[in-house]
């Protein structure tokens, strides 16, 4: 505590302060009250001389007797209180005698009068009428001052010794009676706080307010003391109830936990059930698309297989939800071209348009960037799910995609895209709903349109992990637009697609007739996007108008076919006639519509091009128009605006290490690789592929995760304790799809997760992204090389006898095993002779490991058999051991029995159909084994 703080201190303080204001204010009044009085005591002495010698100088005056004057003023003058005497004569001008204590001027009397400090009197002396002068008297304060100051200060001298004594005496009875009492309370006080002892009391000696202090603190203490053993029984209660409820909140999360694993392993499951007679649909499509197809042909597959994968969304979205929910969703970085984004989305939304009035419209501006780093896959998501939106609740009208460029940063660039449309339009109170999870804008609009209420939500969670977000604004009976904004990196590398047309169409001239503002605004910036120039047309006639003035400026000509019904058919002025003049004239049609209707329709036009219009799609239908490229199939034939098919990828002597125990699953894998160009060793376990990477350096390592002796997680951790294997990408290869699966992977070590059956487009998009640094090369489909250099034939063009046989085995889906192995139907027949063999051996395995009791080695048999049968598409087999894993996994024993029955009988199938069909007529030439 400071001492200025302490009480004693500022209570003396207090008294000081006080009786020095007192004895100021005492002092002041006694000076006033003395002077008072002194300065009336002056005025009666100035009085009383000038009275007194009035009269004693009339005899000298009257005698002018100057001397005696003089001697009368001397001896008054001996009073020291009299300043100056001055007697002048009867004329008042001429001093007669007087006497000056400062010995000034006698004939100054007027001066006198002004002097600080000094009064007078004066009067005439008269004798018998006769004026003899007159009698000046002057006194002054200084003597009187001098001594009032000293008075005063003898007098404020003795006061302040006597307020010394009182306020000593008074600070001493307070000292005693008020400020000791209560500094030993404070030192109790203090004792209890520090001590937390509520059993010192305080002293209770006295009958004053002090006294009455004292105890009622005493009071108080024996409450809190009273109050501390209460709340001490009451923390051991809450201490026991906290206890029983975290052990109550333990087992709930346990609960919990256990509910969210099943949760996510029926997810796996329903995905599983739902994507295997899917994936028949998609590769079906996708084999047929590998065989010489006019373009209509291909646009009807394409749609086919968008369609079927389009069907998978709803599950795709339960997934997407749990995954975001759990905040396991990441997003990729890998190079794609927006355009081919945006036109995929165009692609799968053909089919919606047949049925309804709605006209589908793409926008992009021209500086848009096109080739960027990202996730496609979910910016797509995005968009599929913002306009299956508006097609849902869009009768008739249109549904617009646009994009544009935001802002443009250093290797980033923020990218809007919107979807339009021209629908019921979202009442204002629902806004803020739309995005909820499960919700839709109307409950009874829900039931006329359906869908799960996740695409918004999900849309919006990707967006916003894509660094942007998405917002809507509507208006009710007008329609909808909801604004996506998206940042994306910048590619440097120049890939090819769209851009390249700029080159083609640089400085062309090109006119767009439409009445459709929406699709005039977008065709114009499509083109100005290939570096052309545009003009409008709005009619029919304006259209021929054009023509005739300036047909010849024009490069293309592109018409709405909607705009042509004013049109006459024949004649000069009539389509004919407009055919025939401008044979490089495009007609936009709806999509579906048969060539031989739209040569009825439109005489005499060559071009077609169905809506919606795509950016591919209309580069390639003006570069044939006007002959910049040959076009492939019929020229007559409606164009759908779909790119040519992909070739696939060669990486021509990459190295790489194959570690796999199944040996069908590893002439499968070997033949893939093979027809990449790719260089592969086989190791049969973990160990093998730990002392092979130790041998020799490999580009890469795919690793099985399940194996005999010690599996691929083991493996992987001590290929990465290698000294050259801490930088060798290694990628799992597993039939686990649980959710927890790729995460043991990644913490074992391994950079990548690919699910078995293999997908060759997946197993090559692995490769190209952790082998990057490997020069890439595209081969078209069918020319894939092996490892001697002779042509590989395509499928459905291999030997008719080996197809013949393939299609002869039951329980096998020959399409997908020759897709698979790039159409090899001889290798696909040595390695079902191989999975034959070792098919039953894994049965073998299974029934005695059953037998004795030990569930989990039959189930590892189990998967190990799900992911040989799905390598060589065995998909009874498949099927049934991955039901027979599962329930081993879940202890279902009597269950799995069963299953092990009709597992048997299909594997039995299999290998029947393989052995009673002979063998092969040419063995598979077969990757070199480590």
């Amino acid at each position: 505590m400071r001492f200025l703080d302490r009480l004693q201190v500022k209570l003396s303080l207090l008294l000081v302060v006080a009786f020095t204001l007192v004895l100021a204010a005492f002092s002041l009044y006694d000076y006033h009250a003395v002077k008072a009085a002194r300065m009336a005591e002056l005025r009666l002495l100035a009085d009383r001389v000038t009275e007194r010698l009035s009269h004693i100088l009339l005899s000298p005056m009257w005698n002018v007797d100057a001397r005696e004057i003089s001697r009368i003023l001397e001896t008054e003058m001996a009073n020291g209180n009299l300043f100056a005497v001055i007697v002048l004569d009867e004329d008042g001008k001429s001093v007669l005698a007087g006497s000056r204590r400062d010995g000034g001027a006698l004939h100054e009397v007027n001066s006198l009068w002004e002097e600080d400090g000094v009064f007078g009197r004066t009067r005439r002396i008269e004798m018998d009428g006769r004026n003899l002068g007159s009698l000046n008297v002057f006194v002054h304060t200084r003597h009187m001052e001098q001594d009032l100051l000293e008075t005063v200060a003898a007098n404020v001298l003795r006061t302040f010794l006597l307020e010394i004594v009182l306020v000593a005496l008074i600070f001493f009875f307070v000292k005693s009676a008020i400020l000791d009492p209560l500094d030993h309370m404070r030192r109790v006080a203090r004792r209890i706080s520090q001590r937390r002892d509520y059993s010192l009391r305080f002293p209770a000696d006295r009958r004053d307010e002090l006294g009455s202090l004292s105890d009622t603190f005493n009071e108080m203490l024996v409450i809190i003391s009273q109050n501390e053993q209460t709340l001490k029984l009451h923390g051991e209660r809450l201490e026991e109830l906290i206890n029983r409820r975290t052990l109550e909140l333990a087992g709930a999360k346990k609960i919990a936990e256990d509910a969210n694993q099943a949760k996510g392993e029926f997810l796996a499951n329903m995905s599983h059930e739902i994507r295997t007679p899917m994936n028949a649909v998609i590769g079906m499509a996708e084999l047929t698309l590998k065989t010489p197809l006019s373009p209509r042909q291909r646009q009807y597959l394409s749609v086919i297989r968008a369609s079927s994968r389009s069907l998978l969304r709803v599950i795709n979205d339960i997934l997407d939800f749990s995954r975001i929910e759990a905040g396991k969703m990441t997003m990729e970085r890998i190079a794609f071209r927006l355009s081919d984004v945006l036109d995929e989305v165009l692609d799968l939304f053909r089919g919606a348009m047949t049925d309804r009035d709605v006209e589908l419209i793409l926008e992009v501006d021209p500086d848009v960037p096109d080739a960027l780093l990202g996730d496609p896959l979910r910016l797509r998501q995005v968009m599929v799910n913002l306009v299956s939106n508006a097609f849902k609740f869009t009768e008739r009208g249109e549904v617009a995609i646009r994009a544009s460029l935001s802002r443009e940063m250093d290797s980033q660039v923020e990218i809007v895209l919107g979807v339009r449309d021209t629908g019921s339009g979202i009442p204002a109170e629902k806004l803020d709903s739309v995005f909820a999870a499960f919700t839709q804008a109307d409950g009874s609009v829900t039931r006329k349109h359906g869908g799960t209420g996740l695409g918004l939500s999900i849309a919006r969670d990707i967006a916003r992990l894509m660094g942007g977000d998405v917002r809507v604004k509507s208006d009710v009976g007008r329609g909808s637009e909801f604004v996506v904004t998206v940042i994306l990196d910048k590619d440097s590398t120049v890939l090819p697609g769209v851009r390249e047309a700029a080159s083609r169409f640089e400085g062309r001239r090109i006119l767009v007739a439409t009445a459709n503002q929406g699709l005039g605004v977008a065709m114009d910036k499509a083109l100005r996007r290939f570096g052309a120039t545009t003009e409008q047309a709005a009619t029919g006639k304006e259209l021929l108008s054009r023509i005739s003035e300036a047909g010849p400026a024009f490069d293309a000509v592109l018409v709405d076919g909607v705009l042509l019904a004013d049109l006459s058919a024949g004649g000069a002025d009539g389509l004919s006639g407009l055919f025939a003049r401008f044979a490089s004239t495009i007609v936009l049609t709806p999509t579906g519509k048969a060539r031989e209707a739209l040569f009825d329709a439109y005489p005499g036009a060559r071009y077609f091009l169905e809506k919606p219009v795509g950016l591919a799609g209309l580069a390639l239908g003006l570069s044939q128009a006007m002959g910049l490229a040959p076009s492939d199939g019929d020229p007559d034939a409606p164009l759908s605006g779909l790119p040519a098919q992909e070739p696939e990828p060669s990486f021509p002597g990459l190295r790489v290490l194959l570690a796999e125990d199944n040996a069908t699953n590893r002439l499968v894998a070997g033949e893939i690789f093979a027809d990449a160009g790719i260089v592969a060793s086989m190791a049969e376990n973990g160990r093998q592929a730990e002392e092979m990477a130790a041998r020799e350096p490999f580009d890469m390592i795919f690793m099985d995760v399940s194996m005999p002796g010690m599996d691929g997680y083991e493996a992987a951790r001590r290929i990465r304790a290698l000294p050259q294997g801490g930088q060798t990408p290694i990628v799992a290869m597993t039939a686990h799809v649980l959710p927890g699966d790729r995460q043991r992977c990644l913490d074992a070590g391994m950079n990548d997760y690919l699910t078995k059956p293999l997908d060759r487009k997946r197993l090559f998009a692995v490769i190209a992204t952790w082998a990057g640094h490997w020069r890439r090369q595209e081969t078209a489909p069918g020319d894939h090389a092996g490892p001697s250099g002779d042509a590989v034939p395509g499928p459905g063009q291999g030997p008719l006898s080996d197809e013949a046989w393939l299609r002869g085995v039951p329980g096998l889906d020959v399409d997908e095993g020759l897709y698979r192995l790039g159409g090899k139907a001889a290798i696909y027949r040595s390695i079902l002779s191989g999975f034959a063999k070792s098919g039953r051996e894994y049965l073998g395995q299974m029934r005695q490991a059953m037998a004795h009791g030990r569930a989990d080695q039959a189930r590892d048999v189990a998967h190990k058999l799900a992911g040989a049968a799905g390598n060589v598409s065995a998909v009874e087999v498949r099927d049934m051991a991955w039901a027979m894993e599962e329930s081993l996994d879940s202890g279902r024993l009597e269950e799995a029995g069963v299953l092990m029955e009709s597992l048997a009988q299909a594997m039995e199938a299999v290998a029947g159909g393989v052995e009673g069909l002979g063998t092969a007529g040419g063995a598979a030439a077969q990757p070199r084994a480590g």
